[in-house]
């Protein structure tokens, strides 16, 4: 996964990967995908072969924003998930999680990006007054935080401080 990142430098290609049965290395391709900006599709055993690549090519060949940057007003943010912006294609949507410290009661937040070779940005504010009540968004951010801390042990080897990080996550969330 590094030689495919360190060779894609320059080129800055999109990997859009595609995994077929149950045998695959999902932990590579997910990797690969992530690492160089594409998306992953996997199908399994029986699934319609041709219909999954005719999806898989249309949801691909309709790129809606790339190089997709989100910044705050507002807020000061940590542990943004996922922690790369992927590209967004038609059908696609984006659910991204953190931690925050308002700095403000209205929050600005802008998604910048190419539609092609135009520049896009949208703007979007929000009254953080009016933003509560939602309990399962800490949890949603925990399961995100977990989730790459795993990632990290499948790559860096298991150490005492992912397994306690990720214990105390678990029990706390």
């Amino acid at each position: 996964a590094r030689a495919a990142a360190e060779a894609n430098r320059n080129a800055e290609a999109r990997v859009h990967v595609f995994g077929v049965g149950y045998d695959v290395n999902s932990h590579l391709l997910d990797r690969l995908a992530n690492d160089n900006g594409g998306s992953v599709t996997y199908v399994q055993p029986g699934e319609n072969l041709e219909l999954a690549l005719s999806g898989f090519y249309e949801q691909i060949a309709s790129p809606v924003l790339t190089n997709v940057a989100v910044t705050f007003e507002g807020l000061e943010t940590s542990d943004l998930y996922p922690q790369h912006m992927p590209d967004m294609f038609q059908g696609s949507s984006l659910l991204l999680t953190g931690r925050y410290r308002a700095t403000a009661s209205t929050i600005t937040v802008r998604v910048r990006g190419q539609a092609g070779d135009q520049p896009r940005e949208y703007v979007y504010h929000f009254n953080l007054d009016q933003t509560g009540g939602h309990d399962f968004i800490p949890r949603l951010w925990a399961t995100r935080k977990i989730g790459d801390l795993l990632d990290r042990v499948r790559v860096e080897g298991e150490s005492a401080g992912f397994v306690e990080e990720i214990k105390a996550l678990g029990l706390g969330y």
